[in-house]
């Protein structure tokens, strides 16, 4: 009988040793992509995402290696005796990535990101949940004066729903230096619907600078065909910089 019927490993086990690193390599570039929200709280650091396909190729390489050795194994016996360190790398690649798992959420909590909840943006630290800007309140009326009865003001339109939010507002409001300067009109609110349809602005992620005698509109962040979020770097700086010029305070 050949040494190859002897072995214990078949070409099944090594399909199933490649479908697993496929996956893995799946599950960490999703974790990485989009990280982990739990009713839009982010619960996982997600650059830890990657080492997960490190840590099996470790195991990959170590399983190759036990398998070309057990090729020249002279006896069944001695085949099988070698399945206990396998199993014992498999046990341990598994409680790695469960403790890198529970180290990127402790990460994440104690972290100071940025994310949202279904209420308001909020920035998360060790203490409390803070609200990182106070939305607008009042009527259309209201708003539009409090708008164009500065000499200059920076208004943000948003939505609690808008992918491309949930990138700029943590960028915006990571640059400027006094975030009162901004005003944050909610687009969903009626108030809101009716600024914007008075402004032209047909999509949310956009700031708007008003001046007397005119405004001008900035988008800041873009979505791709792919679903890809990203920031418009350009339109994203003359906004900070003129929230950082700016001497109005709401």
């Amino acid at each position: 009988m050949s040494a190859e019927s002897h072995s214990v490993f078949s070409r099944k086990h090594d399909s199933y040793v490649l479908l697993g690193f496929i996956c893995l390599c799946l599950l960490s570039w999703f974790l990485w992509h989009y990280q982990i929200n739990i009713g839009h709280r982010l619960i996982w650091s997600s650059s830890l995402s990657l080492s997960f396909p490190v840590l099996y190729l470790i195991f990959v390489c170590y399983y190759l290696r036990v398998r070309l050795l057990l090729r020249d194994a002279p006896s069944e016996e001695q085949q099988e005796r070698a399945l206990g360190p396998v199993a014992d790398a498999l046990i341990l690649l598994s409680f790695s990535l469960l403790l890198l798992t529970l180290i990127g959420v402790a990460m994440s909590f104690f972290s100071n990101q940025v994310t949202y909840d279904k209420m308001m943006f909020i920035e998360k630290d060790s203490r409390r949940a803070q609200q990182v800007f106070q939305p607008a309140s009042g009527s259309y009326e209201e708003l539009l004066e409090r708008i164009e009865g500065q000499d200059r003001q920076v208004v943000f339109f948003y939505k609690l729903s808008c992918r491309k939010c949930q990138r700029s507002v943590p960028a915006l409001l990571s640059r400027v230096r006094d975030k009162r300067k901004i005003l944050f009109v909610d687009g969903a609110s009626e108030a809101g619907q009716k600024l914007t349809q008075h402004y032209g602005i047909d999509q949310v992620s956009t700031a708007l600078v008003w001046e007397k005698g005119g405004y001008q509109v900035y988008s800041l962040a873009t979505k791709e065909d792919d679903g890809l979020v990203t920031i418009q770097e350009a339109e994203m700086k003359r906004i900070v910089d003129t929230v950082n010029e700016s001497g109005t305070t709401n």
